[in-house]
């Protein structure tokens, strides 16, 4: 057993010195509950080997500043679950196979974070299906937080990252807490966002696809003036579908103007008030291509207060697929983002970083499609 006073020696004790300094002392959840949580994260994703020692209770509350019944009652919670046990003469171990039998079927619990969970609103339900269409539960806990260069003051507080096996980020992206998820080797993926740091998978949409059949398709079908509304300028994703947009201007021989590109949020509301905007400009446009498909519905409200005809005056596209059947009297003409299937990459990479699988790309795409209605 180790002595008072070796800890620094323990091989495991970088680990351990990390687990302490991720504890929140005033306002998180009890602390025997964030020992035993991080323990238990740290077995599952190999970091503790079965047989490996880890530091006894008295060097641990010393060391960590926390009373020893808090660690003790930690560890006992974690025996009674299979994963530690207590050996006479060699202290508390990781329990041989301890790790194997329940990675694969055991909760697996993702942080999502949002720039505006409001404003993502429309890719929430797809998200959430892919990212549990597994076998195994998946719990998902929200973070609803600017991004930088949005905050107009310190951040008052950090959220905790205790607990999680895999935080999600959505465009724009928090450094902030990329950082700190980094900082404590939780496995992060950026969805909608391509960052080349060696560490985060990224999984973006492939808007080409899906933009360039829809300017081939409209065009087929006599537009010229194509108009795109989009989202914020912050966002990965908007850059994306705006040279998205821009490529397929060009390759189809349409010409480009500064006006029929509009930036607003992905809301019904949005997408009327920027379908207004543009009509009642000198140059009219006679197809609009939405970034979601609330905007397009919102569009598709405004051609009707102003009599204007869909889809003999104005064409109208949208994006995501969001609306089932029900989401409109007239079927919508949508671009398929499979948003499903980009949360369902995003949690097998985390199940894949969880298991110590850091091999292949860092970076997936996936292809988007047109999917033809009544509107265009």
């Amino acid at each position: 057993m180790l002595q008072a006073g070796t800890i620094a020696d323990h091989p495991a004790w970088p680990l351990f010195q990390q687990m302490g300094e991720q504890l929140v002392r005033h306002g998180g959840p009890p602390l025997y509950e964030q020992v035993r949580e991080a323990v238990r994260a740290a077995i599952a994703a190999g970091k503790l080997k079965p047989g490996e020692q880890v530091p006894t209770q008295r060097d641990l509350s010393a060391r960590w500043g926390i009373g020893e019944v808090t660690i003790r009652r930690a560890f006992q919670e974690l025996a009674r679950e299979g994963q530690l046990v207590a050996r006479t003469g060699s202290g508390t171990v990781v329990r041989e196979g301890s790790a194997d039998p329940t990675a694969a079927t055991r909760t697996l619990t993702v942080g999502v974070a949002f720039a505006d969970l409001a404003d993502g609103y429309p890719f929430m339900r797809p998200l959430l299906e892919g990212l549990r269409d597994t076998p195994r539960f998946v719990a998902v806990r929200f973070f609803d937080l600017p991004a930088d260069g949005q905050q107009h003051e310190p951040p008052r507080h950090s959220p905790s990252l205790i607990g999680l096996d895999g935080l999600v980020m959505m465009s724009p992206v928090n450094l902030s807490l990329l950082a700190a998820a980094r900082q404590k080797l939780l496995p992060c993926v950026l969805l909608f966002s391509d960052i080349a740091d060696g560490y985060s998978r990224c999984v973006v949409i492939d808007y080409a696809r899906g933009v360039q059949q829809t300017i081939k398709h409209l065009k087929l079908r006599g537009a010229r003036k194509i108009a795109l509304v989009t989202a914020g300028p912050l966002r990965f994703s908007t850059g994306q579908l705006v040279d998205a947009y821009h490529d397929a201007l060009e390759l189809h021989g349409l010409r480009r103007n500064d006006s029929w590109l509009i930036h607003a949020g992905y809301e019904e509301a949005e997408g009327y008030r920027a379908t207004k905007q543009l009509l009642a400009g000198k140059q009219k446009p006679d197809a609009i291509l939405f970034a979601s498909d609330y905007q397009a519905r919102g569009g598709l409200l405004a051609a009707h207060d102003l009599s204007v005809r869909v889809p003999k005056d104005l064409r109208i596209v949208g994006a995501g697929r969001h609306l089932g059947p029900d989401g409109w009297s007239v079927p919508l003409t949508s671009i398929d983002l499979r948003v499903n299937e980009a949360g369902r990459l995003a949690r097998s990479a985390i199940e894949q970083a969880l298991l110590g699988e850091t091999a292949g790309p860092y970076r997936l795409s996936v292809p988007s499609q047109l999917v033809e209605g009544r509107t265009s």
